[in-house]
């Protein structure tokens, strides 16, 4: 939750901060470009996440080495991309490093989910601080635009990294061959083969809507997505330990629980942010105030992505066992995935070409962004059967009582009219926010016998427990 509050700072300066056009190709280079040069993690880091999970020895020393060939390949990546954009002169240069060292950031954390997954957490919290700390520094004080934007990024990338270096060294399985290692992971990559062409995939999206429709639908889509995507990161975090715990032995019962409280802790903020879209967009940036139906599929697609990764992560973990004994349901996992983003893929160029307006085309591409994990999510349970009927009940029925409860509470409490100004509009929007949060929660607990009987479970624990 501290991340997310960091988090929150440095992404409402951005995008307050930017134009539209640098705010496009910032997230364009840290978003899509960082995702295509992850294509080395893509084709072996899941080998890397399973073998250090299940303690191989040699596979930490065969992570790093991984690390290393992604943060070279994404800095040809970054060069490439922001040439594309149209980024010239140092910022060239500058693009490209800051695209290699969150790749070798993002490779750390893979070891970091393996081998020390409570501290996995406060890896993230240090990116995030000293992040949002240099984003305030050369964005917001010293004004530095999109350098002070990308270099905040390095920095941040840079510490972090080496700090889950030397975290994840000392929790290392024994040393053995890792060039081995690395060469059984390479022999074995094609199982990821599609995921390698899903992430080229899903990294063109951006690129083709700048092409059809140029660099303010682009600045817009992430603009409406921002509120999203660090609820949807705060809650997946917790679902990090998932495949960990099963590739370990666990049994997907004992999951459970934590996607319901997961579900019930966000879906009253999506429902709000659904019923009242223009305030959303208005804190965000009032410059974007016509793209603000946006704002509502936007929060649909989240609780799309939410079941998708926990799902995601209940099929990986059970897929388990070395390279050689996991690799048929990871290739079945990888092609459903490559299926699904096609989907996204075509459907969105096809409906951004055919939209009439600005406001349309970001409308028709995050229409597009719910279909996929839409698809996965039912070929997760139709192909996989990772989860009974009575366990799709559990998670699923109690998001309908949640969503209709929150709805009613949204729609009675009456909001003032936005306004430009962002503090005005916080203060504007903070007082029924609270009223809303405190009655749709009271409301979704009183309804929920199973969040109700966990929370009174803990509440009796620590009474007890501080005696």
């Amino acid at each position: 939750m501290i991340a997310l509050l960091i988090s929150t700072i440095a992404s409402f300066i951005l995008v307050r901060r930017l134009s539209p056009n640098d705010y496009a190709i910032y997230q364009t280079i840290t978003k899509r470009a960082v995702f295509f040069g992850s294509i080395l993690l893509t084709l072996m880091g899941d080998w890397a996440y399973r073998y250090n999970a299940q303690k191989i020895p040699g596979s930490w020393e065969a992570g790093i080495a991984l690390s290393l060939l992604s943060a070279l390949f994404s800095a040809l990546v970054g060069l490439i991309v922001a040439a594309y954009l149209g980024v010239g002169g140092y910022l060239l240069l500058v693009a490209s490093i800051t695209v290699a060292m969150m790749s070798m950031y993002n490779a750390i954390r893979i070891l970091m989910n393996a081998l020390r997954p409570i501290r996995y957490a406060a890896l993230t919290l240090i990116y995030r601080t000293i992040y949002t700390g240099m984003i305030v520094a050369l964005v917001y004080l010293a004004h530095g635009g999109l350098l002070g934007a990308l270099l905040s990024a390095i920095f941040a990338s840079t510490i972090s990294a080496f700090s889950g270096y030397s975290w994840t060294r000392k929790a290392k399985p024994s040393p053995n061959s890792w060039r081995r290692i690395l060469r059984e992971w390479f022999r074995y990559g094609y199982v990821y083969v599609p995921s390698v062409i899903t992430v080229i995939l899903a990294s063109l999206d951006a690129i083709i809507a700048d092409r059809i429709w140029g660099k303010e639908v682009v600045a817009a889509f992430f603009a409406t997505l921002i509120v999203f995507s660090l609820l949807r990161e705060a809650i997946m975090q917790g679902f990090g330990y998932i495949s960990t715990y099963l590739l370990r032995g666990g049994i997907v019962e004992n999951t459970l629980g934590a996607m319901r409280f997961s579900l019930f802790a966000i879906t009253p903020l999506l429902v709000f942010a659904f019923a009242h879209p223009d305030h959303i967009i208005f804190l965000i940036n009032p410059r974007y105030s016509w793209a603000t139906s946006a704002v509502r599929y936007q929060a649909i697609a989240a609780l799309m992505v939410l079941y998708e990764s926990f799902l995601g992560s209940i099929v990986s973990g059970l897929a388990r066992g070395d390279a050689e004994n996991a690799r048929n349901k990871v290739l079945k996992i990888s092609l459903l995935v490559l299926f699904s983003r096609s989907i996204y893929i075509v459907l969105m160029m096809v409906l951004l070409i055919a939209s009439s307006s600005k406001a349309a085309a970001v409308n028709a591409w995050v229409f597009s962004s719910i279909i996929a994990p839409l698809i996965t999510s039912i070929g997760f349970l139709v192909h996989f059967k990772p989860l009974s009927r009575e366990d799709i009940a559990f998670v699923t029925l109690p998001v309908i009582v949640y969503i209709a409860l929150s709805y009613i509470v949204a729609y009675f409490i009456p909001v003032p009219l936005p306004s430009h100004r962002f503090f005005v509009e916080l203060k504007v929007i903070g007082k029924p926010f609270i009223v809303y949060t405190f009655i749709a929660y009271t409301l979704c607990i009183l309804a929920d016998p199973y969040i109700r009987s966990k929370l009174s479970r803990n509440v009796l624990t620590k009474i007890l427990g501080s005696r």
